[in-house]
């Protein structure tokens, strides 16, 4: 029963009411299978303005919940087509002198490079795309973002590469390695952006992404969709801010 509603919670992504006079624990684990409303059943049909209540307001919840998600997904293509816009704009730009690596057409060239390499002598190769927010910290000035630039460079391997991506994210090439690796070097290059010695990155939070060879065995442009993807997911994930 518990995993039928969960189940229809998911895939109907519908309020649930539930009557029942049954233990305690029972009603517990459907609450946690996405059960949003109980009532007794006995008193519930003895009552049915109790019904007629909980009905109601089941569907006034149910109607903001797919508002909520009408809003989540227009707000996620509008976050897509900024980021195409972005990338366009950092195609043309012109590298920083001041940043320690290289500009998002410069680390795409390179990219393909290493792709056709990757493919040609059978070696893996990791993608990482990062994202940085900076909403916390009291100032606005951009001073935090060069010094994250300065740290992923200080920690990266001699044959890694990095380049900005977007407005405040980075893209991190890791050949020779795999998915396994490229999670290890995430979430040991976390700790230093978000935990940093200085006052220069506090509040800072970071995210990764990670499209790899031959694990995803696609072009240059799926790899980094499927990084970007990932990107996302872990934007929502509570805990785990790095996925793969």
């Amino acid at each position: 029963m518990p995993a039928d509603l969960r189940r229809l919670a998911v895939s109907r992504r519908l309020p649930l009411l539930l009557l029942s006079d049954g233990q305690p624990q029972s009603i517990a684990e459907c609450f946690d299978c996405g059960v949003s409303h109980w009532l007794p059943r006995q008193q519930t049909l003895t009552e049915p303005t109790i019904l007629l209540a909980a009905l109601r307001q089941a569907a006034r919840q149910g109607d903001l919940r797919r508002r909520l998600q009408r809003r989540r997904d227009a707000l996620g293509h509008c976050r897509q087509r900024v980021n195409r816009l972005t990338d366009m704009l950092w195609q043309t730009a012109t590298p920083d002198p001041h940043m320690p690596w290289l500009s998002q057409l410069q680390v795409q060239t390179r990219l393909l490079e290493e792709v056709e390499r990757s493919r040609r002598h059978q070696y893996p190769l990791s993608v990482v795309l990062a994202e940085l927010d900076a909403s916390k910290r009291p100032t606005s000035d951009q001073a935090w973002y060069q010094r994250a630039a300065q740290l992923v460079n200080k920690n990266k391997r001699a044959s890694d590469f990095a380049g900005q991506y977007g407005l405040n994210g980075f893209i991190l090439a890791l050949p020779h390695t795999p998915c396994a690796g490229a999670v290890t070097c995430c979430r040991r290059l976390k700790p230093l952006l978000e935990r940093p010695t200085t006052d220069a990155l506090r509040n800072v939070d970071a995210w990764f992404g990670i499209g790899s060879l031959p694990t995803n065995d696609i072009s240059l442009k799926g790899l980094l969709c499927v990084a970007e993807r990932k990107l996302q997911d872990a934007r929502h994930r509570p805990f785990d801010s790095v996925a793969f």
